[in-house]
């Protein structure tokens, strides 16, 4: 629909702010507004203000004025919403058909939310404050494995895992047998993690054993097949903040004489630590890391494995205030200081933080496993002969939208089914048709791989609106949703009707609103000049100086010499720019017209410039005011009919607002969900 796009812009800022309980009191204490029949309690409101600004402790910090901006916005929305259904927008054919034709989009997303998303991040959140070492043995694959290479690599895991559980030394078989040449050399060590870190299969295994043991199953994740052992758990420390002073090697690879050259300095600053030197006025004034050295080598708060692996595990080691010994990087020494630390806070605070890490690294997977099960319970099932029959119509050279390709596929084989779950079966003459005509499809190429992805995406689209199909059943709180997203059309439509379908930009409403605003358009003190620009030594300039005395045009030389490609056919002129642009506008301001300077240091060269025009500070014409005006008016008359409107509309419904009782918003956390 055309106004889909709109109406996504509209819900995306309003949906947080929809729903109200409905059934509190009048002249409760809780409530901090009431619009019409309905009542804003101050638990909505901290809710739902929460929400639009991505957590409950940054609504807390907002400024009262901010507060009060959103009750007002809040208000406002409820008074169009309200006016709305007083017009029965909400039997609107067209509304009512957007709501069945998003509503398993709509319930997707949230069932997704639900039983995928939230538990995954308590799963993250639980997770996290463990870490975990672990060592592998890695039996990789090619990016697009044959059956034979699958099996080929799972019986080598297999046979290690076996004589890794029979007791034969991890480490020995890591170096001998894993295709990770990273960590090979090391046993087989990956290090300390957790969650949200290693790909999710090889995570899931290791948060399911104990230290000491190997996971009894070859894992298989995107690189091919692991064999694990963990090596160690205990609780994470969350982020620490630590400073340190380094030393650094010259080479990438130093001699035995520059190690030793950095190791003595080094020593040298451990010893001033020791007889008790500030360790942040020596790093100020010693440590080759110039950016943390500025800081007195403070490094700000990082967690587990932002650092290299030296220097990770010796500042991880320490507790708050203690002190390294000498620590060697691939870069050079370091002495290492942790001055803070900072747990893993409650799950409200560092939920948005871990939702970005789960859609990042765990959520495809996670997505993937849910369907699967889902496949299972409803006994999914491809019908081969049918899809064979698809698959036969193989044609690289058309699009799905194209007649041609599938021609060939008689009426009678297209009833047959290609895939059938619960009581619902899909026939390759559906198919087809939804290859033609989907726009998802319908611009692909019919090649086999076109059309087996197509397969699993519309089996994908068709398992899941066969899951959400009694969604409300399963979760009441759905029916809220709906409201919202509905509610949000609403929106658009009285804010069509009344506002932006009233907005007019004649061209004696933007002359009218001109006059009466001229004062806002104008243009400041300008310049126009022409340069030649060149990146050589600024004594190079002195022939085109020569040049110019001799009669030479400005402008030819400069067509010809300037150094910056686009200007040279303008013969380097600028154009018209704000005397404040740049220092270079500076200085051709301070000249008189006709008048030559240079060369000037700028931009990594030197320019000679000649001053062409100037243009003084004045008002603009309607013309050049023209661009920024018509926008001005748009947002001065919206604002003016939305007042008019909302005048009306109070007549209808009454509003009652306490701003008083923002005050007792925000003063005691929420409890855990």
């Amino acid at each position: 629909m055309e106004t889909t796009n709109r109406i996504g812009l509209l819900i995306a800022f309003w949906i947080p702010v929809l729903v109200f309980a409905g059934c509190v009191k009048p002249g409760s204490a809780s409530i901090i507004a009431e619009v019409g029949p309905e009542k804003i309690s101050i638990a909505d409101y901290e809710r739902h203000l929460a929400k639009s600004n991505g957590s409950w402790e940054a609504a807390q910090k907002l400024p009262m004025e901010e507060k009060e901006r959103y009750l007002d916005l809040l208000v406002k929305f409820r008074l169009k919403v309200l006016d709305a259904y007083h017009q029965g927008l909400d039997k609107d054919p067209e509304i009512l058909q957007e709501l069945k034709d998003y509503r398993t989009t709509l319930a997707t997303s949230f069932l997704l939310d639900r039983v995928l998303v939230e538990l995954g991040l308590r799963r993250m959140y639980q997770r996290r404050k463990e870490e975990i070492r672990a060592s592998h043995i890695l039996i990789s694959l090619p990016t697009k494995p044959s059956s034979a290479d699958t099996l080929k690599a799972w019986n080598k895991a297999l046979d290690l895992l076996q004589r890794a559980r029979a007791g034969e030394d991890f480490q020995s078989l890591a170096q001998q047998y894993s295709d990770d040449a990273t960590t090979k050399g090391a046993g087989g060590d990956v290090y300390y993690f957790t969650s949200g870190v290693m790909a999710p299969a090889f995570e899931d295994a290791c948060y399911e054993i104990k230290v000491g043991a190997v996971y009894p199953r070859p894992v298989r994740t995107g690189y091919g097949y692991h064999v694990i052992k963990v090596t160690d758990r205990k609780k994470s420390r969350g982020q620490i903040r630590a400073s340190h002073i380094m030393v650094r090697f010259e080479a990438s690879s130093p001699t035995p004489e520059d190690t030793l050259k950095a190791y003595n300095e080094i020593r040298a600053l451990q010893d001033s630590i020791l007889q008790g030197a500030d360790f942040a006025a020596l790093a100020k004034e010693h440590s080759q890391d110039i950016t943390s050295a500025m800081q007195g080598g403070d490094l700000g708060f990082f967690e587990r494995r932002r650092a290299v692996q030296p220097f990770d595990e010796a500042a991880f080691s320490l507790k708050v205030g203690e002190i390294s010994g000498i620590v060697r990087t691939p870069y050079g020494y370091h002495l290492i200081k942790v001055t803070d630390e900072k747990p893993l806070g409650p799950f409200r605070e560092v939920k948005q933080t871990l939702r970005q890490v789960y859609q990042n690294n765990r959520y495809t997977h996670d997505y993937n496993q849910f369907l699967g099960q889902y496949r299972s319970t409803v006994n999914f099932k491809f019908h081969n002969d049918a899809v064979d029959t698809l698959l036969s119509c193989v044609d690289s050279s058309a699009r799905f939208e194209n007649d041609g390709w599938a021609e060939k596929i008689s009426p009678t084989l297209r009833q047959k089914p290609v895939l059938s779950f619960a009581t619902e079966v899909m026939i390759l003459d559906s198919v087809i048709s939804t290859l033609k005509s989907d726009p998802e499809f319908s611009k692909m190429q019919a090649t086999a791989e076109n059309i087996q992805n197509a397969l699993d995406r519309i089996a994908e689209r068709r398992l899941l609106r066969h899951r959400v199909r009694n969604i409300e059943k399963e979760f009441p709180q759905f029916k809220a949703v709906l409201k919202e997203y509905q509610e949000g059309i609403l929106l658009y439509k009285t804010e069509q009707q009344h506002i932006w379908s009233k907005l007019s930009a004649a061209d004696s409403l933007l002359r009218d609103y001109f006059e009466h605003n001229r004062d806002r358009y104008t243009l400041p003190d300008r310049v126009n000049l022409s340069e030649i620009y060149y990146m050589r030594d600024s004594s190079y300039g002195i022939q085109f100086l020569d040049s110019l005395k001799a009669g030479v045009d400005f402008g030819e030389l400069a067509a010809r010499h300037t150094e910056r490609i686009p200007l040279r056919e303008k013969k380097g002129e600028w154009g018209l720019l704000p005397v404040k642009h740049n220092p270079i506008t500076e200085i051709a301001g301070s000249m008189e017209v006709g008048a030559v300077g240079g060369p000037f240091h700028f931009e990594g060269g030197y320019c000679i410039i000649k001053v062409l025009a100037k243009d003084r500070a004045r008002l603009k014409t309607y013309e050049e005011a023209l661009p920024e005006l018509s926008g001005h008016y748009h947002e001065y008359m919206s604002k003016r009919l939305e007042e008019d409107w909302l005048a009306s509309v109070r007549k209808e419904f009454k509003v009652s607002v306490w701003k008083e009782k923002l005050k007792e918003a925000f003063l005691k956390p929420p409890p855990e969900e």
